[in-house]
């Protein structure tokens, strides 16, 4: 029996520093379990396109969260952001047994897209948003749930068309490794959804932003 397949990543950061410079790690502790506290976001390059494929990112400014540390080769992910004016743009490179598998529907669960092999994120900016995003492996569909209730009660389901844009004007892309066993996954997010009244966006800028990574177990639905 596979005791360690039900894994969650906690990772708590409580801010998110919008650098000026194009390299530049971000200060984090690392025990047997990570501990993340910052991440520094690096300027976007001039066009940035939602694929999937991570070649083109600088990755200089990555953290790396894992629940175990003798785990850490097969359940951890690797995190980067960039941003420009218009949008932060988030990274991961999951290392996964049986990656990108959910079978958890987004047209009737949306409040249950976190069980298996899902990113969640609490924003905190003049509004607080609480977001799960998922691929429904049965179509191959990038799915997001959304609420903007502190508790994250009643979220919406948002599916992402077969160019990873969904209404709001998320982006979101996964690309599957060729090792069998790690998957990639690309968002770009407006500032215009993350804030009511978006401020000045400039380097040194910081916002509040939590993520928990989720792992499923082979049913694709706990």
């Amino acid at each position: 029996m596979n005791t360690m397949r039900r894994m969650s990543l906690a990772l708590c950061m409580a801010v998110v520093s919008l650098s000026a410079s194009e390299s530049g790690s971000s200060d984090n502790m690392i025990g047997r379990q990570s501990h993340n506290e910052g991440l520094k976001a690096l300027p976007a390059p001039a066009a940035v396109v939602i694929d999937g494929d991570l070649s083109d990112w600088d990755w200089s400014g990555r953290i790396e969260v894992f629940a175990d540390n003798a785990l850490r080769g097969r359940y951890s992910v690797e995190m980067a952001a960039m941003w420009d004016a218009e949008r932060i743009y988030l990274a991961a490179k999951w290392n996964d047994p049986t990656p990108m598998f959910s079978m958890i529907d987004p047209r009737f669960n949306p409040d249950k897209g976190w069980k298996s092999d899902a990113w969640q994120m609490r924003v905190l900016t003049d509004r607080s948003i609480h977001i799960s995003a998922w691929n429904f492996t049965p179509k191959n569909e990038s799915c997001l749930s959304i609420s903007y209730a502190k508790n994250g009660s009643h979220p919406a389901a948002v599916i992402c068309d077969e160019n990873g844009l969904a209404k709001n004007g998320i982006r979101m892309k996964y690309l599957k490794g060729e090792n069998g066993t790690s998957y990639s996954q690309e968002i770009s997010i407006p500032w215009s959804f993350l804030y009511k009244k978006v401020p000045e966006i400039s380097s040194g800028f910081t916002f509040r932003l939590g993520n928990e990574f989720l792992w499923g177990d082979v049913s694709g639905k706990t």
